[in-house]
């Protein structure tokens, strides 16, 4: 707009400008603030990060700790397989006693089945 055309505007037409650009003005610092902001959190970051190397071991320790967690849930469920495994083998002990009190012909399996697992505990 040319100031020709600002001298025929009235003086509410003036008022309604300067309050569209008031409201302009106000966003471009708003998103001025938020440029600058963005801007000192980068630095910060670059100034914390600092070297590529420094980056790296951090990025080391982080996998190091990552690669504990890791190992520390297998041994767990190692572990916990194990327990399973001995009670499932003590349930079918159990299940053997049972039949070999009720079934005698079936005794000389079980009694070769027992010495399996002597075996096998040494």
């Amino acid at each position: 707009m040319d100031i020709k055309e600002l001298k025929k505007l009235n003086r509410k037409e003036l008022l309604e400008i300067l309050l569209e650009q008031a409201k302009v003005i106000e966003k471009l610092e708003n998103d001025l603030d938020k440029a600058k902001e963005e801007l000192r959190t980068k630095k910060i970051t670059i100034a914390e990060s600092g070297s590529i190397a420094e980056a790296t071991l951090k990025l080391s320790k982080i996998f190091e700790h990552a690669q504990k967690v890791a190992d520390d849930y297998v041994n767990t469920v190692i572990e916990n397989n194990k327990k399973y495994e001995l009670n499932v083998f003590d349930g079918v002990q159990k299940e053997l006693d049972y039949i070999e009190k009720n079934n005698p012909k079936l005794s000389k399996a079980i009694k070769k089945s027992r010495r399996r697992k002597a075996s096998c505990s040494r």
